[in-house]
């Protein structure tokens, strides 16, 4: 009878045990603790993205000039090759004597050239006067070798110059030169020919004639139509080159003269009068001209008549021709 009121006790103490030592499943669903598991913050994660503190460059592009340069001007340099009147746009390729050479990855010009005293110049891109252009005032030191003439770089000493242009900007050139070897300057002689409105392009000239006794008067005849506008393009000769020498107008033309004005917007002379007329150029007194008026009641038809006494072609050596100077 004893013996089995100790079986009961015995088993309830065997499943006290039990419990105690972690057998029920309950109590470890409702609080995992895995030591494979990660960290965890306690800060809510941001929707915004991260910023640096660091400053945006603000550095500026740098110019790169792709522009093409060359001189322009008058006179016996860059080989006689200097004219003021080239045909600008994209067309344009100037020969070797007056293009300047990019240097390489550099906003750099250069061009090495024989210029001549009296020559005149300036650098401009092929594209025209308004794309660019540098004259006297764009200089860094003229020094004894250079000197202003309307804008333009006027040379003193003949010499073989190397010219660089510098651009840091559309509108910023600065010229700079380095002074080679001297130069002699070659022999220029002149011929002088009337250019004028008979002709739609100013392209019919006429040949002025030295006179049989004096070389350095020239002489043409003709007949003047009434605002018949005119000049006296002057060329000169190097060997058989013939240079472009400029061009004499009104400012050439002896005080006092009546019947003749000069023009609104260049130095054209304008005939107020028609008739007939012989025009002189006086190469030996600073080139003037002088209109006489020989036949006021003959044709008005310009461009008839002409003397034939005396030589045309090279005609004097002192007669050097105004020039004009650049836009």
């Amino acid at each position: 009878m004893k013996s089995k009121k100790i079986l009961p006790l015995v088993l309830m103490l065997s499943t006290f045990a039990l419990g105690s030592c972690g057998g029920s499943s309950s109590s470890s669903s409702t609080n995992p603790a895995s030591s494979t598991s990660p960290a965890s913050s306690s800060v809510a994660p941001s929707s915004t993205p991260a910023t640096s503190s660091a400053k945006t460059s603000t550095t500026p592009t740098p110019f790169v000039d792709s522009r093409t340069f060359m001189l322009v001007g008058s006179g016996l340099g860059a080989e006689q090759e200097l004219t003021w009147t080239p045909t600008f746009g994209d067309a344009l390729v100037p020969t070797e004597h007056v293009k300047m050479t990019q240097e390489e990855g550099q906003n750099v010009y250069k061009l090495t050239v024989n210029l001549y005293a009296d020559d005149e110049f300036k650098v401009v891109s092929t594209k025209g006067w308004d794309n660019g252009n540098a004259g006297f005032s764009n200089l860094q030191e003229a020094g004894a070798n250079f000197e202003d003439h309307n804008g333009n770089i006027k040379v003193k000493v003949s010499a073989t110059y190397t010219l660089t242009l510098t651009t840091t900007a559309p509108d910023s050139l600065v010229l700079t030169y380095t002074k080679g070897a001297d130069l002699v300057k070659p022999v220029i002689t002149y011929s002088y020919q009337l250019k004028g409105s008979w002709a739609e392009k100013w392209d019919d000239l006429r040949d002025m004639v030295a006179d049989t006794t004096t070389p350095t008067l020239y002489k043409y005849e003709m007949a003047l139509a009434e605002n018949t506008e005119f000049g006296i393009q002057v060329n000169q000769h190097v060997g058989e080159k013939v240079v472009d020498g400029g061009f004499l107008g009104f400012p050439n033309v002896v005080a006092g003269t009546e019947g003749f004005v000069k023009a609104a917007t260049s130095d054209n002379i304008i005939c107020q009068v028609a008739g007939t007329y012989i025009i002189s150029l006086d190469t030996a007194d600073g080139n003037k001209i002088s209109l006489t008026l020989k036949d006021d009641g003959g044709t008005t038809e310009p461009g008839t008549g002409g003397e034939t006494g005396g030589d045309s072609g090279t005609g004097s050596e002192t007669g050097s021709g105004s020039e004009e100077a650049g836009a």
